[in-house]
């Protein structure tokens, strides 16, 4: 007998979707066989799963587990010690509910249909933030749409017991919805606030559901502004021990410079920042560009104009600061 064990954790509490994903594929197959044991005692079985290092479960020290791996890992002893991988794609029972495959997609306008292996319907799964109604009635309005039309494709989806036009994309074997601009804000704000990833990694999980041109670029901007990303940044640079700055005589007479990027306001995109090496005194002064001559003039009108011209400047050799 094999054991196909479905996505039981979900009612779990909510705390355990802090678990890493080794924790998280062993609950859930600890409760699968809780919930499923009137049919499993007494029979030989093995539970097939598409986490790979799970297959060695039973075959660890004891003593390098932790203490719910050996809870879980005692109770699933009782019925089974047989644990083997199945890659997720060749599992189709188990991902039944979250992989509907349709191996014909039918269009209103035409009797045509498109065959093939199949697109994933799981990439069609919108988010509860905006229904299809919406995303038809913002696709009309989008004014990119009229010029990548070529390469997409419209389809009818039945909606309350009628069908609604969506322009979709079936690349890699996929149906990914095109977004357009008035919603595109609203999908990376659905995938990034959850764990506020990186844009690589908010990147790839959104081109799995839907499409739109240029998606990198959107993704990277609207990733790099957000404060709570700014904030939990993981730096793996190299902490060197800062060496001892010799300290000046007199204030304002060493001035250290350096930009800043900050997000669009009133034409302004970044900062130019001045600290008195003396003193400590901290100056801040907007800028629309980060070119020489814009940081040049910003410099010379406020900090020369209030403490003269300081006999040094130090800053990061950028080509914003180079005549």
């Amino acid at each position: 007998m094999i054991l196909k064990v479905y996505n039981i954790i979900e009612n779990l509490f909510k705390f355990i979707t802090l678990y890493a994903p080794y924790d998280l594929e062993l609950t859930d197959i600890y409760h699968g066989i809780k919930h499923f044991h009137h049919e499993l005692e007494g029979r030989e079985f093995s539970v097939y799963c598409d986490h790979k290092p799970l297959q060695y479960a039973f075959k660890q020290a004891p003593e390098h587990a932790l203490v719910v791996r050996q809870r879980q890992l005692a109770y699933i002893s009782q019925y089974t010690t047989s644990i083997k991988y199945l890659p997720g794609a060749e599992n189709p029972v188990a991902d039944a509910l979250s992989r509907i495959s349709h191996e014909k997609i039918a269009t209103k306008e035409t009797s045509a249909t498109v065959e093939g292996p199949g697109p994933s319907m799981d990439a069609f799964a919108l988010p509860t933030a905006f229904s299809l109604e919406e995303l038809s009635q913002e696709q009309s309005k989008d004014d990119q749409l009229p010029i990548i039309l070529a390469d997409e494709k419209k389809g009818m989806w039945p909606v309350n017991n009628k069908l609604v036009p969506i322009f979709y994309n079936t690349e890699e074997n996929l149906i990914r919805p095109y977004i357009p601009v008035s919603m595109r804000d609203r999908v990376i704000d659905l995938f990034h606030k959850c764990g506020h990833p990186g844009p690589k990694s908010t990147t790839k999980l959104i081109k799995r559901k839907y499409v739109w041109p240029r998606m990198a670029q959107t993704i990277g901007a609207f990733v790099k502004n957000c404060l709570h990303y700014q904030q939990n940044k993981i730096s793996r640079h190299t902490k060197l021990i800062p060496a001892l700055f010799p300290m000046p005589d007199d204030r304002f007479a060493y001035a250290h410079l350096d930009l800043v990027t900050l997000q669009e306001s009133e034409g302004f995109t970044h900062a130019l920042t001045m600290i008195d090496r003396f003193s400590r005194w901290p100056e801040a002064v907007p800028i629309p560009a980060m070119k020489a001559e814009t940081v040049a003039r910003a410099f010379v009108d406020t900090w020369v104009a209030r403490y003269d011209v300081p006999e040094t400047i130090t800053s990061d050799q950028g080509q914003q600061f180079e005549v």
